[in-house]
């Protein structure tokens, strides 16, 4: 049975851990999450801390995101904060984010601070650019610079434009938590920009908002806000990341189109809804609630970590397909049966 919060947001499904009852450990687990979100609140949008000694040691990130108001950012911080721990009862292991709020919380009895974790949810806009070769290349150009532009920020974020075809331009921001550093930071953003490419459901998405537990991906066909600005670092040459080759992907029908830099090309991911994508993530699709104007309505996908078990937020929204689709049927079944009777006639 599906909970229910008392807010007017709505979680992305959490990742929990196997339940444990440790009075040592909640104390230690309440610590960290005043903690790491009140030093997010006063630290520019992110935190990481520990909680207990030794083997009841709590880590902890919290982070808001660069296109979301700060404000709001506290808010959903605090939201997300109180949240995850009913929704992850006595969990030593969980992640959390708010479908309309710009933040992230993250918490674990093992230490995975500098360590890229690519395990993702995704909001789509489901209508795509018309033409493909010149949205992808316009899209691997643009990831290109500010993947560059990233490794270069001391808040390793980085935000730009590219233009499409001279009349509409691309917007993009890529973030990841600042734990990391350069070179886990490039793993974890090539990592998601990879699984964006052909013959992905995503890969000519006119927006996408890719969360994942170290980076974040954003691209949209418009402006959109940016709270926090790009800040320059002068990493010594030791510390840069050699760039590898420019890998082509083959797009269906149009020819090729220049990847971006990823670290490695991830495991071949086949999108098939409602089946297992790879040894560690499912794929669940909602269409319960919008995220941009009118004419481009937003679609939730959700990937859950096994052997957690996923289902749709808006139990509403599974009704309404399934009467769609016996309302279908029911067309399908008298116009069939006007025609037979057309032919008897006849």
């Amino acid at each position: 049975m599906q909970r229910r919060h008392k807010t007017a947001h709505t979680l992305l499904q959490p990742y929990c851990s196997v339940n444990t009852s440790v009075t040592t450990f909640k104390n230690n687990l309440d610590g960290l999450l005043k903690s790491i979100t009140t030093g997010a609140q006063k630290n520019g949008g992110f935190f990481n801390d520990t909680a207990g000694t030794s083997a009841d040691r709590m880590y902890g990130l919290a982070i808001c995101y660069a296109d979301g108001n700060l404000t709001t950012c506290n808010s959903c911080l605090s939201t997300v904060a109180s949240n995850i721990t009913t929704d992850c009862p006595d969990s030593k292991v969980a992640s959390s984010w708010l479908d309309t709020g710009p933040c992230f919380i993250r918490y674990s009895n093992e230490n995975f601070f500098s360590v890229a974790d690519t395990t993702s949810s995704l909001i789509m806009n489901p209508y795509n650019f018309s033409d493909h070769e010149l949205f992808g290349n316009a899209r691997n150009t643009l990831f290109d610079k500010l993947i560059a532009k990233t490794n270069a920020s001391a808040n390793m974020m980085a935000s730009g434009e590219e233009s499409v075809n001279g009349t509409d331009t691309l917007y993009g921001l890529l973030q990841c938590t600042r734990d990391l550093n350069h070179q886990e930071c490039y793993k974890c953003l090539s990592t998601l920009i990879n699984i964006l490419q052909p013959p992905s459901l995503y890969a000519y998405s006119l927006g996408v908002r890719f969360f994942g537990f170290s980076c974040y991906v954003h691209y949209e066909m418009h402006p959109f806000m940016l709270t926090q600005e790009d800040v320059s670092s002068d990493p010594s040459p030791s510390s840069q990341t050699a760039p590898s080759p420019n890998p082509v992907y083959t797009t269906a029908g149009s020819g090729t189109v220049p990847g971006p830099n990823p670290a490695s090309p991830p495991a071949a991911i086949k999108i098939r809804i409602g089946l297992a994508l790879s040894p560690k993530v499912h794929l669940f699709r909602s269409f319960h609630k919008t995220h941009s104007p009118a004419a481009h309505p937003v679609s939730h996908v959700f990937l859950c970590k096994a052997p957690i078990v996923c289902r749709p937020f808006n139990q509403t929204s599974v009704i309404g397909s399934l009467a769609l689709s016996l309302a279908l049927f029911y067309i399908f079944t008298l116009s069939r049966a006007a025609l037979l009777n057309q032919l008897l006639v006849i």
